[in-house]
This record gives structure tokens, C-alpha cells and sequence, in this order.
């Protein structure tokens, strides 16, 4: 069985482990959600992420069943897997999947108020992207304060990281409006 993952670095390397190298794990990430910007500026849409999951199923030589684990809107990623690739792709999980709005999640409606107005969503690019320019101690500080002490040293690197690059965070900020578009209609 070879087990595809979608981002979750912490979570695939466990597994890997707890399999006892009894299975390939592989993790693919979300296109210009990288440290370096080697895409040059180009966004991606929620669908052109799952095309380019999909591309990549396609040019390995896989002969194994996948199982396809998703977290939030890879949740998403993995059904449409699933359902494009069937002679490749026998299981999905999803991980805290992403498949609706929640009404009631204060949060959430943050998120759609910010990602849904271009000029907020400027705003926050050009609020975060300066925080690069920080040492990386202060960046972590602000990791652990904002998203507490639960997430792994692995994961508070990569917030560090990734996150706080214009490139990313625009990426990210387009995705999530392509994202709530297609799956809660907004």
C-alpha cells in the first residue's frame, strides 16, 4: 500500500515510523505554499491544486492501491482523488476535513469577510509579508502565541517559514477564497 498525503509533515513522518517501513509515504504540499517562491508570483486555485495532485498520481509508477489522506480542504483534495482517479485511489481520510461552512464559527466568518474583499486581503499580505524580516525567534514567539503549544516543533518551523512570504501568504489568502467559493458556495 503506498499512503499519498497532503501537507500534515509531523503526521506523515509518525506514520512512516508506526508502519515500520512496511508502506511508502509520500507528502505533496500545495503549490506556492513554499518557502522560495519558484513559482514567480503565480496563484492557485483550489482547483488547480487538486489538478496538480492529480498530475502527480498520474506520472508515478504506482502499482499499490493509494490511500489518500487529506487534512481541512486536502480532505477535499483526497475526495475528488477518489473520485477522478478510482483505479488508483481505493481510500480516503479526511483530517478535520473542510467540507462546509460553519454558521456559527466566529472565525470563519473572519476568514470569508477577508478573503472575499480583495482590498482586506492586500491588507493582511502586506501586514504579514514584512514579518519575514524578523529574526526567527521573534517569528516563533508569534507561531506559539497565535497558534499555541499543541503544534510540533516541525510545524511551528514551517509557519515560520512559509507563511510569513508574500508569495505564500497570497497564495494562500487566493486559494482560501477559491476554496470557500466552490465548497460553501459564497
Amino acid at each position: 500500500m503506498l499512503c499519498l498525503f497532503l501537507e500534515i509533515l509531523d503526521f506523515v513522518e509518525s506514520l512512516f515510523k508506526s508502519l515500520g517501513g512496511t508502506a511508502s509515504v509520500s507528502a505533496v504540499g500545495a503549490s506556492g505554499h513554499t518557502e522560495k517562491n519558484w513559482e514567480h508570483g503565480k496563484l492557485y486555485s483550489l482547483q488547480e491544486q487538486i489538478d496538480h495532485k492529480i498530475e502527480f498520481i498520474k506520472v508515478q509508477n504506482i502499482e499499490a492501491p493509494l490511500v489518500v489522506v487529506g487534512h481541512s480542504i486536502g480532505s477535499y483534495i483526497a475526495l475528488e482523488m477518489l473520485r477522478r482517479l478510482p483505479e488508483k485511489v481505493m481510500y480516503c481520510i479526511g483530517l478535520y476535513p473542510f467540507l462546509a461552512l460553519n454558521l456559527q464559527s466566529k472565525k470563519q466568518a473572519v476568514i470569508v469577510k477577508v478573503i472575499m474583499s480583495r482590498v482586506l486581503s492586500i491588507m493582511v499580505t502586506l501586514f504579514v509579508a514584512p514579518l519575514s524580516l524578523l529574526p526567527r525567534r521573534v517569528l516563533r514567539l508569534i507561531s506559539e502565541l497565535s497558534n499555541g503549544n499543541s503544534w510540533s516543533n516541525t510545524a511551528h518551523e514551517a509557519c515560520c517559514s512559509h507563511l510569513p512570504q508574500y508569495h505564500t501568504i497570497r497564495n494562500v489568502l487566493y486559494m482560501a477564497r477559491t476554496e470557500f467559493i466552490k465548497v460553501c458556495s459564497c
